[in-house]
């Protein structure tokens, strides 16, 4: 069976446009999703780490300094990589 991810960066069982999304694509595939909290309707479910306000300007500072890269790819990020 094929595999499909959703990510949200909000708890999956009360934002009702990727709930609906995984409803849907329960039927035919198996689900993978990424956010706060589950919805309860996918195979696998890996959790967000939470960051704080500072992380966020230290992440900043790559956007200003044209490190896109870095910026995509922060060690949350990696981290669910890895998972995977």
């Amino acid at each position: 069976m094929k595999k499909v991810l959703v990510i949200a960066y909000t708890d999956l069982s009360r934002d009702p446009r990727p709930l609906r999304q995984i409803k849907s694509l329960c039927k035919d595939y198996t689900v993978h999703t990424v956010g706060e909290a589950k919805s309860g309707l996918e195979g696998h479910f890996y959790q967000l780490r939470k960051v704080n306000f500072y992380y966020h300007i230290f992440r900043l500072l790559f956007l200003l300094t044209r490190r896109y890269e870095s910026y995509l790819w922060d060690s949350p990020k990696k981290t669910l990589l890895g998972d995977y």
